[in-house]
């Protein structure tokens, strides 16, 4: 059984890293793996270094994979991203061709009402999802119907070690030891929750002197975002690192994770501070609660109240056995739910699952 991952990711992030990590998991559990990328992009580079073959082909439709013969009757094709969900193929070429097909439809492509792909969707033979409030969205998709899986994104354990030594990051950003970091990791884009985390900023810099922030990432917004804090006075409190490849050694010399966001998805972060044993304030939305269960793997704040998440960084911070119960349980959760054994084992199993029936048909 050949699986063909398709990708139109060209940075590095936590899409690429997911795709790699879960490609190079794959071949090594036997599966015939191989890459079709649109672009001579990270994905790419870092697939080769891995011995994973890869094609790359700037608009993958299944005549050119098919002209190329990377899918032989019996394969699954698995799409990535919303870049090349418009080369999903119709019913009538995949039955025809003897695949199966394929998507992993995350994060804030079910939030957008106009979503311009659904037409390609209904195509798929299955459809992957990363929470069960993420698979009710697709209610808008009716042809889908019972065809939605749920398989949390994973994380790979051996990366984000929770014994990570913190003194690399802490040294280089010149953090005194007696300040406690508070830090979130995001795209600055209509994801993150601005106002909220602003107003969180003051209250915290306002009242506690030995507290500074840590905010990692990239994004269309990041330079409105150092303005305003600037016109704050909040710039000598905040340190901001732009993009990071390592990005483990900055969830280690985090304190506490502050997950700052009022769009009810799952992300990348807040799975990899779960990973790291990271005490973690996040807002109480559905996808959290159905990941962590508030007091046991962090707290819940009110994802419209400033008040509420400060209130709840000043409770957590002053209470060292609170913080040692929640990283002891991530560090559990994260190794039954979210390790990359488990997820990979979820897609094979669906895999074969298409393949039976398709051979049934």
């Amino acid at each position: 059984m050949r699986i063909v991952h398709i990708s139109g990711i060209e940075k590095k992030g936590g899409r690429a890293s997911f795709l790699i990590d879960l490609m190079l998991k794959q071949s090594e559990e036997g599966l015939d793996v191989y890459l079709v990328t649109t672009s001579d992009s990270w994905v790419k580079e870092e697939a080769l270094i891995r011995k994973i073959p890869v094609l790359v082909i700037k608009k993958p439709s299944l005549a050119k994979l098919a002209k190329n013969k990377q899918i032989p009757a019996g394969s699954v094709i698995h799409y990535h991203d919303s870049a090349v969900y418009k080369y999903i193929p119709k019913q009538d070429a995949v039955r025809k061709a003897g695949i199966m097909t394929i998507a992993d439809v995350h994060d804030y492509d079910w939030k957008i009402k106009s979503f311009p792909f659904t037409k390609y969707l209904e195509r798929l033979d299955r459809v992957i999802a990363a929470s069960n409030y993420e698979k009710s969205l697709s209610r808008d998709i009716p042809m889908l119907g019972n065809q939605i899986d749920v398989i949390p994104k994973p994380v790979y354990l051996k990366r984000f070690a929770v014994e990570a030594s913190p003194q690399p990051v802490l040294s280089r950003l010149s953090v005194p030891p007696e300040i406690s970091l508070i830090g979130t990791v995001s795209r600055f884009d209509e994801t993150l929750n601005y106002e909220l985390l602003i107003a969180t900023m003051k209250l915290c810099v306002a009242n506690h002197d030995d507290i500074e922030f840590l905010l990692i990432g990239d994004g269309p917004m990041k330079e409105e975002f150092i303005k305003r804090i600037n016109n704050e006075g909040l710039t000598a409190k905040t340190l901001m690192t732009g993009f990071q490849d390592n990005i483990a050694q900055y969830y280690a010399a985090i304190d506490i994770y502050f997950h700052c966001t009022f769009m009810d998805m799952l992300s990348f972060s807040v799975v990899e501070a779960i990973a790291m044993g990271k005490p973690i304030i996040a807002p109480n939305l559905s996808t959290i609660r159905e990941i962590m269960t508030n007091n046991v793997h962090g707290l819940f704040y009110n994802v419209e109240s400033p008040d509420s998440a400060y209130e709840l960084i000043v409770e957590l911070r002053g209470n060292p056995d609170l913080q040692k119960k929640i990283r002891e349980n991530n560090c559990e959760l994260a190794k039954k739910k979210f390790s990359l054994d488990v997820v990979s084992k979820d897609y094979t199993r669906i895999y074969k699952k298409m393949i039976d029936s398709l051979t049934k048909a």
